[in-house]
């Protein structure tokens, strides 16, 4: 079964870009998901047995700038992981939101992108249903933003994401791909803060 739900995965992956066109995306902030975090993450959803990207290890990539400086980012399949506490305070949901307004303006505006709101260990059901709402209301393509859990060493909760994922890229595919990235590229493990910063998963940061 997960040698199948893998496969599935990796057709549509495929199908959007591969490995470039997928982009893993968490806040930058005390006790939010760090970058060997999102590393650990993508190797699970990916699978072992996931071709290796060129290089020295994982990076942020872009193809363009957009208005203020900012990093353009070229994603069809975005995951965005989310610790518990997003809806405990005011201040923590307008982080998040902002986080994915930013992702959002980085972002073509056609075609909409799969997305994925991961919430991680530790989340409640008011976590996922703020982290929901933000997602929806940037990205409000129909059925191109699902949900999932996420907890590492549980073969449950990767089969979660991988449903996840599939249902948001099936749905993604109904709209035409016409911006897709440079196949030479790995997979992108970015952080970003709410005032548009970013951590690179390699290590490195920039604005």
């Amino acid at each position: 079964m997960a040698a199948a739900e893998l496969q599935e995965l990796w057709a549509l992956v495929e199908r959007v870009g591969g490995r470039p066109a997928v982009l893993l995306v968490a806040e930058v902030a005390e006790g939010a998901p760090a970058a060997a975090t999102l590393a650990a993450f993508a190797r699970d959803l990916l699978g072992d047995e996931a071709p290796p990207g060129p290089g020295p290890g994982p990076a942020c990539r872009s193809r363009r700038r957009v208005g203020g400086g900012q990093r353009a980012l070229a994603a069809r399949l975005l995951l965005v992981l989310c610790r518990g506490g997003a809806a405990r305070s005011r201040g923590a949901r307008a982080r998040l939101r902002e986080v994915v307004r930013d992702v959002r303006g980085r972002l073509p505006p056609a075609p909409p992108p799969a997305v994925v709101g991961v919430l991680l260990a530790g989340g409640d059901e008011e976590d996922a249903a703020v982290l929901d709402a933000a997602l929806r209301r940037h990205f409000p393509a129909a059925g191109t933003v699902q949900a999932a859990r996420y907890s590492p060493g549980s073969p449950a909760a990767l089969r979660d994401c991988r449903a996840a994922a599939c249902r948001a890229l099936r749905a993604a595919l109904q709209h035409p791909a016409d911006d897709l990235q440079d196949p030479e590229e790995e997979v992108a493990l970015t952080s970003l803060s709410p005032n548009g910063n970013y951590e690179e998963a390699a290590g490195g940061a920039g604005t």
